[in-house]
């Protein structure tokens, strides 16, 4: 069976965003975009108007990385809006029938300005457009820990120190090579350090205080 990945049907969808905020590897994202930007995308992408706010003239998209999502159904299951036997705003596809899409990825997430004026809401729906500082992670498909991690890098990602305890998390988290934690425009993005066991809190409370030391005495220099 070839691998499946979500086709997005803008008719259908109601801009809730849950796809993403369930998505284990940041691979689905809702994306709002000025009309200058919508019209500048790839002919591949499917837009919409965006619904709410009303009155900001963007346009909507949910781009789909169809190399990088790993087929698990999360986003599938939960949309609201989607029937597995008669399809709904996110239908399970072959991966070569939205092949396309990845050039649609591509521009949605590096050439599409963030729009902070609708991820200002203490909601799901707007902490899905702050861009994920975690994302891609070596995690198994479908798995609902780094969905949280995830979470956790939109809302606080450029200001947060990990201090890891030895688990899966530091499998996905820093695997040889590479790191699945990014980074936002301005080079801001999650501190990652990994410690042995159960003494991760105490690590913790290092970094914070080696954090606040330095930090204090920056600003002292500064003075």
């Amino acid at each position: 069976m070839p691998p499946l990945v979500p086709r997005w049907d803008p008719t259908k969808c109601i801009q809730c965003n849950t796809c993403s905020y369930v998505c284990p590897h940041a691979t689905i994202r809702p994306v709002a975009m000025t009309e200058e930007e919508a019209a500048a995308a790839p002919e591949a992408m499917r837009t919409t108007d965006l619904k709410l706010p009303k009155g900001t003239g963007y346009k909507f998209t949910i781009a789909v990385s169809p190399l990088d999502c790993m087929g698990c159904y999360n986003c599938v299951a939960m949309c609201p809006k989607s029937d597995v036997k008669e399809g709904g705003a996110l239908t399970m596809v072959p991966q070569e029938a939205e092949a396309d899409q990845a050039e649609v990825w591509d521009y949605a997430v590096n050439k599409v300005t963030e729009k902070s004026e609708l991820a200002g809401d203490a909601n799901i729906k707007a902490s899905q457009f702050h861009k994920p500082l975690l994302e891609f992670s070596g995690s198994c498909a479908g798995c609902a820990e780094t969905s949280y991690a995830r979470l956790v890098t939109q809302l606080f990602g450029d200001r947060m120190f990990i201090s890891n305890a030895t688990g899966c998390s530091s499998i996905w988290g820093n695997p040889a090579a590479t790191c699945p934690y990014t980074t936002n425009a301005e080079g801001h993005g999650p501190a990652w350090n990994n410690s042995l066991f159960e003494d991760n809190a105490e690590h913790g409370f290092g970094m914070e205080v080696r954090a606040r030391l330095w930090y204090g005495g920056w600003l002292r220099g500064r003075a």
